[in-house]
Formats: C-alpha cells, sequence, structure tokens
C-alpha cells in the first residue's frame, strides 16, 4: 500500500470494476464494507478516465427524429449505432448547429452519409453542415 493509503490497490481495482457494474453504489459499498460515498468517489475516477479518452462514432449511425416534450422544442434527435441500435446520444432538439456540435464533438474525419433515396436531399445538405 502507498503512503497515506487506507485501502490496497487489489481492493481499489475490485471497487472499480465493482462500481461500474452493481445496480446502486449502496450495493456494492455492503459487499466491500465501505461507504457509498467512497464507492461513488471511486466511480468518478473512473468515469473521468474514461471520459478524457473519449468515445468515437461507430462506423455506421443511424439518426432518427420523435416527437417528444422539452423545452428546447417538440421533436428531439437520437443517435445510435446502426449495427448494434444502442442510443449514442439523445439531442434535445434537431436544430443544424445542435446536430452540428454533438457530430464535432465525437469527431467526424471519416463520415460518409448512408441514406435511402427519399432522404438523399436531406443527406447532401447534412454533409455541407458538417
Amino acid at each position: 500500500m502507498d503512503k497515506y493509503q487506507r485501502y490496497s490497490k487489489e481492493w481499489n481495482q475490485v471497487v472499480n470494476v465493482r462500481s461500474v457494474k452493481v445496480k446502486t453504489f449502496k450495493e456494492a459499498a455492503e459487499v466491500l464494507g465501505t461507504s457509498p460515498t467512497t464507492v461513488i468517489r471511486r466511480f468518478k475516477k473512473v468515469a473521468n478516465k474514461q471520459l478524457v479518452e473519449g468515445v468515437r462514432l461507430p462506423k455506421v449511425i443511424a439518426i432518427d427524429e420523435y416527437k417528444g416534450d422539452t423545452d428546447a422544442g417538440t421533436y428531439q434527435l437520437i443517435i445510435a449505432n446502426a449495427e448494434t441500435r444502442e442510443p449514442i446520444d439523445i439531442l434535445s432538439n434537431r436544430k443544424k448547429e445542435t446536430i452540428k456540435n454533438c457530430l464535432r464533438q465525437y469527431g467526424t474525419s471519416y463520415f460518409k452519409p448512408v441514406v435511402s433515396r427519399t432522404w438523399r436531399g436531406i443527406a447532401v445538405s447534412f454533409v455541407k453542415l458538417i
């Protein structure tokens, strides 16, 4: 153990894994014999490392709009992985600037739209957007 450290490195590794996989922080704390705030602190460290590394867009994304209820607008936009169908991000509105900022956040250096004939005109304007 390092100086001034109350838990071993191995214990910290277990907490890092458990904090991500369990349903609640309280459950992880009970299993590991510590407080929920300790588990939350360890989780935040893991989460910050993941956020620094960043998330890249998959090769194929699906963008769809749906009618919702927010102050930002009537329609929201969902960006999902087209292959696994997992949501990547949900945007509060479908404005051009919002979409542009979101896609730039994930990095769009290799972006190539593939759309049906119905949406071809929108795709052309979408590529100009980015």
